[in-house]
């Protein structure tokens, strides 16, 4: 992985780029409410997300050895190193929630799964 992340670095990838995220969220018992989660990060700081998802599937019940962690965690923080040397900085993750409103006059039949995943696509 390391020496990846040192290959796109020595070929001029930014450190600085933004990758737009989202997610579908839902709210109340029964799911009433779909909510659009959307935010920005860097490669710094999807290397600590990724590394933070696998200390919280290490907690749990893992299909990996011991050494298989700690080896991971080892090549996370080298990646680490090299971004921070490349002058990589993280973003405070700025959060947009915004509540999504299915418009079947645009979209079709509000029970069409295709239709509902363009309108979330497009919102």
């Amino acid at each position: 992985m390391w020496r990846c992340v040192q290959g796109l670095i020595s070929n001029g990838a930014s450190v600085e780029a933004l990758r737009y995220n989202s997610k579908k969220e839902f709210e109340g018992a029964a799911r009433e409410r779909e909510i659009k989660v959307s935010w920005n990060e860097t490669p710094l700081d999807s290397a600590i997300d990724s590394r933070n998802r696998r200390i919280k599937k290490m907690e749990g019940n893992s299909i990996f050895t011991l050494e298989d962690n700690e080896g991971w965690l080892r090549r996370m923080d080298s990646i680490f190193l090299i971004l921070k040397q490349a002058g990589a900085v993280s973003v405070a993750h700025k959060v947009e929630r915004r509540e999504f409103i299915f418009d079947a006059a645009k979209y079709g039949k509000g029970g069409d799964a295709k239709a509902k995943a363009k309108a979330f696509r497009d919102f």
